[in-house]
């Protein structure tokens, strides 16, 4: 016989999934979330008599919405939000090097490059072109520094550089968030009983998806004694 639960306390958001609606393919997978709230709301229209005065009411547009916060950033969850897709591309990056430079830069992007001082902030500068005395030259990833240059200290050069994997999420302007199915499991414990572990889930079969979102950028700092 089925357990009749009337009272459940619960303890955390375990994880959520979301699906295709029309394929069940998967969407994406939350599995950290640090909090989650679950709103329903109605809309009440009123029809009203002599002097305003309230005769009956009818109920309509009755939703439900979860939000929920996860320790990670889930690609396919924010492309969700934004609409479109992901697209697989080459992405440029920034990088530092030295004279032998570790990748090779984006034609154009390298045009100085810095003596570093000793506490590797940039010193003197020098910028690509053909005089040999004063500019340097580039070929692939080498560097020929000019020949009035210091030939022996270290060098900062900033460029970008091609990766050759990638993702990339665009929030255009007239694409709009997709319906997804989206799966929450919640796990919960009996009000008498906190060994009692129970998972419990809420099941949105059409879901449409938000598309507010906010990313909090949090930097930590650790002292060294």
């Amino acid at each position: 016989m089925a357990d009749r639960l009337g009272k459940l306390v619960v303890e955390r958001v375990e994880d959520a999934t979301a699906l295709d609606p029309k394929t069940g393919k998967l969407l994406w997978l939350m599995d950290e979330p640090t909090s989650g709230s679950l709103e329903s709301a109605m809309d009440t229209v009123w029809a009203e008599g002599k002097g305003g005065r309230r005769l009956y009411g009818l109920d309509k547009n009755k939703t439900a919405s979860f939000t929920c916060k996860n320790g990670y950033l889930v690609t396919g969850a924010l492309q969700t939000q934004v609409g479109g897709s992901i697209t697989e591309l080459d992405e440029d990056h920034t990088a530092n090097g030295k004279l032998q430079l570790q990748y090779t830069p984006v034609a154009g992007s390298l045009k100085y490059i810095y003596v570093a001082n000793a506490d590797l902030t940039q010193g003197d500068s020098y910028q690509i072109g053909s005089d040999a005395a004063k500019s340097f030259s580039l070929s692939g990833a080498i560097v020929t520094l000019p020949t009035g240059a210091d030939q022996a200290a270290t060098y900062i050069a900033i460029y970008d550089r091609t990766a050759k994997a990638g993702t990339k999420i665009t929030n255009d302007s007239d694409v709009y968030p997709s319906t997804a199915k989206v799966i929450f499991t919640v796990l919960c414990h009996e009000s008498c009983d906190m060994n009692r572990k129970i998972y419990t889930k809420l099941v949105f079969p059409a879901e449409k998806i938000d598309c507010n979102f906010t990313l909090d950028w949090v930097f930590y700092a650790q002292m060294c004694a």
